[in-house]
């Protein structure tokens, strides 16, 4: 099969690029090796961002609920703090629906489908890109995207990646349960509730309440020293543990089945390069995550919107070289490359600092929303640094005063 663009991955950023590919009239294939609606294992937590960047979101009814603030807890849970809005803080939603919505989406501005069938090969040429199915079936294209999650083998079979960096495993499940209960154990203004290195792990746990569900899970930073069956016996264990935590401190009322939960990885930074000949990576498959609170689904539609206007320009001047391509990366560093970065750098260097971080962040209320603000995607790091660097600096001293004068 020949068409203009084939794009592997049919989730948020793949369904997108599809979508702004399709309405302009360009042949675009989505191809996925799952048949939709399919689940995806995610917490999905959706930043307003996303509604206003892609408003028609709004008329697919496929948002479950929205939070109106949340919780912060310290790895020892003497520390916390809470902040609580007005207006909605991050919208809910559940990838089965959510991703299938984008999809037709899609398929209603024209774009093709192929579902059921892995891509087993790739090979690039001079001209053009060569994908062989499982089912035996050859797509040839002009510009490929690579949308097929964390690990890529879109970006591994092309060379394009040769190895992801910093990455993550989590483990979650969604509970069923009626909106009745759901708004007794959260109230109408369900908060989400996030642990900080919570039952020993090296990384999160979060607590995200829908219509008539809660999404609970853990994330870990991968230990390259275990065997992945090895880490994923301890997230499953450590799974079980963080339940029992939440039960324990009231955030769930009764005693839940720990029983089919998910589990799957994520990266934590950037791939150094996201394009090729006739290729770009986009999502996860790219590196695309907020590294402060794992969500991903933002950046995987940005990047497709971003890729979709590269590749209009380049088979518009017959050019579907890296070198063309290459404005692709260009345009994700200027539009959320910095935010990509700093949180990654903050994680980094914050990450054994978690006691002290909760401690001080529950001090102020400003610099409370603030982090709140930035950990749910609301403000942008990048903008805010300067400002946050100060309100530390600022709730650091008058902490310094207050415990100095204690001591006189």
């Amino acid at each position: 099969m020949d068409t203009d663009v084939v794009i592997v991955g049919a989730g948020p950023a793949g369904a997108t690029a599809a979508y702004h590919l399709a309405s302009q009239g360009i042949q675009t294939l989505l191809v996925d090796k799952d048949r939709f609606p399919r689940d995806k294992p995610c917490g999905g937590g959706l930043p307003n961002k996303a509604l206003e960047r892609f408003p028609y979101v709004k008329d697919l009814d496929i948002i479950s609920a929205y939070s109106y603030g949340g919780f912060l807890y310290s790895p020892s849970r003497q520390s916390h703090t809470s902040v609580t809005k007005a207006s909605p803080s991050i919208a809910m939603v559940y990838r089965k629906k959510f991703d299938y919505g984008l999809v037709q989406f899609a398929q209603e501005a024209g774009a093709h489908t192929q579902f059921g069938t892995a891509v087993t090969d790739v090979a690039l040429t001079s001209d053009h890109i060569k994908l062989t199915c499982k089912d035996g079936s050859v797509i040839t294209a002009k510009i490929c995207i690579g949308a097929d999650g964390y690990p890529s083998k879109i970006a591994k079979k092309t060379k394009t990646v040769e190895r992801y960096g910093l990455s993550a495993a989590c483990v979650f499940k969604e509970f069923q349960l009626t909106e009745k209960t759901i708004k007794q154990w959260f109230s109408t203004s369900r908060p989400i509730h996030v642990h900080l290195n919570p039952v020993g792990l090296a990384g999160y746990g979060w607590v995200f309440p829908k219509k008539d569900s809660v999404n609970i899970g853990i994330g870990d930073l991968w230990n390259i020293e275990q065997s992945h069956q090895q880490q994923r016996n301890n997230l499953r264990h450590a799974f079980t543990r963080y339940l029992t935590l939440l039960y324990q401190q009231h955030i769930i009322q009764e005693k839940v089945d720990d029983t089919n939960a998910l589990g799957g990885g994520l990266p934590l930074e950037p791939v150094p390069l996201t394009y090729n000949d006739h290729l770009v990576l986009c999502g996860d498959a790219a590196g695309f995550v907020n590294t402060i609170s794992g969500e991903g689904i933002y950046y995987a539609m940005a990047s497709g919107e971003l890729a979709a206007k590269v590749i209009i320009t380049a088979l518009e001047q017959e050019n579907t070289s890296a070198s063309m391509l290459a404005q692709y990366q260009h345009d994700w560093k200027h539009d959320f490359g910095k935010d990509l970065l700093l949180m990654a750098r903050g994680t980094k260097r914050w990450f054994n600092k978690s006691e002290w971080f909760v401690k001080h962040v529950s001090r102020d209320n400003t610099l409370a929303e603030l982090c709140f603000d930035i950990m749910t995607g609301e403000k942008s790091i990048s903008d805010h640094r300067w400002e946050l660097i100060r309100r530390f600096l600022f709730t650091h001293f008058r902490s310094s005063v207050h415990s100095t004068r204690k001591e006189e």
